[in-house]
């Protein structure tokens, strides 16, 4: 317990970046798509409080976990204070992304799933989010640092000049998008 709070208070990097190794190790997904996807949604801010969705509700913590999910993670005791945890959310949003991955497969449809939710019909912003995860995706995999890199904020990025999600696809990998 003292080598974790010592490790915890002198290099919290390393107490995150396993956090990210063991929700993804429990959900069975890649823990660098999840840091990928934590980055682009909040910069990795465990703090982070969206703007107020349409419906009232706001996303919270690095993998801005929407609260329309508390009655069903309440069930397991979080709340919404725990939410701001940034082991928890991370496991919460490895758990999320986990789910779209049962429904969609290995597939970018559902990193953009976990964005817009399973059901929306808005591709665009689909699109949008995917690119944002591959880019800082493929900085991870290629043994990169997210940490000096700027978030680009909610439409104002230009995206035309980015690769398509297929063109991703098969640049890294990883995703098998053939049907789509």
């Amino acid at each position: 317990m003292k080598v974790f709070l010592f490790l915890l208070i002198f290099f919290p990097g390393i107490c995150i970046a396993s956090c990210y190794d063991m929700a993804a190790k429990r959900y069975g997904v890649d823990p660098l798509m999840i840091q990928a996807m934590a980055h682009v949604e909040s910069n990795e801010n465990p703090g982070a409080i969206g703007l107020p969705l349409p419906d009232g509700n706001v996303a919270l913590g690095s993998m801005q976990i929407n609260t329309v999910h508390l009655p069903d993670i309440a069930k397991y005791n979080i709340s919404r204070e725990d939410l701001l945890d940034e082991c928890t959310n991370i496991h919460l949003g490895a758990w999320q992304f986990s789910l779209h991955i049962k429904r969609f497969g290995k597939k970018w449809k559902a990193v953009g799933a976990y964005n817009t939710g399973a059901a929306s019909t808005n591709i665009e912003a689909q699109e949008r989010y995917i690119k944002k995860v591959a880019s800082a995706y493929e900085i991870l995999k290629n043994g990169g640092s997210l940490k000096n890199k700027r978030k680009i904020k909610r439409g104002t990025a230009d995206h035309t000049a980015m690769p398509s999600a297929k063109e991703l696809s098969s640049k890294l990998k990883i995703w098998n998008d053939d049907d789509e």
